[in-house]
């Protein structure tokens, strides 16, 4: 490190010298863009009077017929210099935010040598005119003579008034040759004076930063030893980080417990042993398969029970996608480890600032439970929330309570089938959405967003399901009421089952028809009972 006596004195130097450095600049910069400002403007004025001066005029004004120069101490007495005249002076007036003066606006006559490097004073707007008398051409004036275009002079110092001007030029052409030039002068100085004032302001914000600059440089280096000891801090916490990815990526791929990650596309991006050997899958690094796809085709081969398990599914992940940070829900799905049909509970959390993970979900498979295998008997009731989330877990509870008296595909089929009338229950219900209503909106994409309304409504927010249940080695039994205001479930079922339904939704009922041995409404239609007597399967 430089001691501290060596570089203070340096930094004085750099503070001073960059200081001078950025005045100069500045001060350069701001004249130099005032030049060019100004330049542009008067180059544009004297374009817009050469438009204006109708050349032929100007032509027989200044030169006869064989285009030699008159007389030109006679030409202004002459009615075309009169008119030309007044022009210049209404010039005057139109753009008076220049303060042009009477000696400010002129125009100047080109003999037919275009080598030579005298020109003629020509029409002017002095009390007395000298026209016809030489002026010699300056650069930019011989160049607008030999390339026919407009254009403006640096600034100059004018030996006749001692101050600094600058000039817009353009040309007057007549017959493709250059006949005379109209120059707009303006002087500059007081200008100049004016914006070098405006640059005060931007000259002491630049020093005060490189003021700041320095200041903070010096207090870096004050504290540059604590800086290092922060600096090896850092290195053990990424060392640390290091070592929990290794050890996360060691728990998620050993084991039993069967993991998955999700992209905000819900598509998966990785998955570990567990998950490869239960259902035959793993991740292509190229391509990333949607998670609810991937269900479609681990779900059993019923096309119906295939898209209820799907339909809930995904209500539910766009639920958690909104504003959930965990969601649990059970699915059926295959095995390929055993190419059999089993019930799975799927957790999924939201994660946070993962990088490309934006989901963690596990699957864990649902054998018997050892509680429900030494049920003799249960009448129960459940009150149920307008909660498609919950719907799921008590169905997946009813489920599995009566699998100590059901086959595993029947208990199966149980679930699916409770779930899909409770769901009914909270949206046909006590959300009153209408059939029709739920197939337009499905169509339209905007069905969640429509249940989401219902549900925070005041005249549906309060109503609730009731489930009363008998579970038993005799029968299994549900009575499933809602709140609202019923339906004709005669013309529902007759519907269902007479026509082509090609929506995913409806289907609940007509398989429950088919699983119950006595589905009963009431004359209101808000109350379902079913009945499955077991002494006869």
């Amino acid at each position: 490190m430089v001691h501290r006596r060596i570089f203070l004195p340096v930094l004085i130097v750099s503070f001073f010298a960059a200081s001078f450095g950025i005045v100069s600049a500045l001060l350069y910069s701001n004249s130099k863009n005032t030049e060019i400002a100004f330049g542009h403007e008067l180059q544009s004025v004297a374009q817009a009077i050469a438009k204006d001066i109708e050349p032929q005029e100007y032509y027989s004004l200044f030169f006869n017929k064989n285009g030699e120069l008159r007389d030109l101490q006679t030409a202004p007495s002459s009615p075309v210099f009169e008119k030309y005249k007044t022009k210049l002076m209404q010039f005057r007036k139109t753009f008076d935010r220049l303060n042009l003066q009477h000696d400010n606006l002129y125009t100047f006559i080109v003999p037919p040598d275009l080598q030579t490097q005298s020109l003629y004073w020509g029409i002017m707007t002095h009390s007395v005119p000298f026209t016809g008398e030489t002026y010699k051409a300056t650069k930019t004036i011989r160049n607008v003579i030999e390339n026919k275009v407009a254009a403006f002079s640096g600034i100059y110092l004018s030996t006749a008034s001692n101050k600094e001007w600058v000039s817009g030029y353009a040309p007057i052409v007549y017959q493709n040759k250059v006949i005379g030039v109209v120059e707009v002068a303006r002087e500059v100085s007081e200008v100049i004076q004016e914006s070098e004032k405006n640059i005060i302001l931007p000259i002491a914000i630049s020093l005060g930063i490189i003021l700041l600059f320095l200041i903070a440089l010096v207090v870096i280096l004050y504290f540059a030893k604590g800086l290092e000891q922060k600096n090896a801090e850092l290195k053990i916490a990424f060392e640390r980080i290091n070592l929990s990815e290794t050890l996360y990526r060691h728990l998620f791929n050993s084991g039993s417990n069967i993991h998955f990650a999700l992209n905000e596309k819900l598509e998966m991006i990785s998955t570990n042993t567990a998950f490869s050997r239960e259902f035959r899958f793993s991740c292509d690094s190229k391509t990333h398969q949607s998670f609810l796809d991937l269900l479609k085709n681990l779900t059993p081969e019923s096309q119906a029970q295939s898209i209820l398990n799907t339909g809930f599914t995904e209500s539910s992940i766009r639920a958690l996608k909104r504003a959930g940070q965990k969601f649990e829900f059970t699915s059926t799905l295959v095995s390929g480890a055993t190419n059999e049909a089993k019930d799975f509970q799927i957790i999924i959390e939201k994660v946070q600032d993962a990088g490309e993970v934006a989901f963690l979900g596990k699957a864990i498979s649902l054998g018997e439970s050892m509680v429900a295998g030494l049920l003799a008997r249960q009448k129960a009731k459940y009150v149920l929330q307008n909660s498609l989330v919950h719907t799921e877990h008590l169905a997946s509870h009813l489920a599995t309570l009566a699998r100590k008296f059901l086959s595993e595909d029947k208990s199966i089929v149980l679930r699916i089938v409770l779930r899909e009338m409770l769901i009914n229950a909270v949206e046909h219900g006590n959300l009153e959405i209408s059939f029709d209503e739920k197939t337009e909106a499905m169509i339209k994409d905007e069905y969640f967003d429509m249940l989401e309304l219902r549900k925070t409504s005041p005249v549906y927010s309060d109503r609730k399901v009731i489930i009363d249940s008998l579970i038993s080695a005799e029968m299994i039994a549900f009575r499933i009421t809602d709140e609202g205001k019923g339906f004709d479930h005669k013309g529902m079922l007759e519907k269902l089952q007479n026509e082509s339904n090609e929506t995913s939704h409806g289907r609940g009922i007509v398989m429950t028809v088919a699983e119950f041995d006595v589905v009963r409404y009431n004359a209101k239609g808000n109350s379902v009972t079913l009945v499955l007597h077991l002494k006869k399967h």
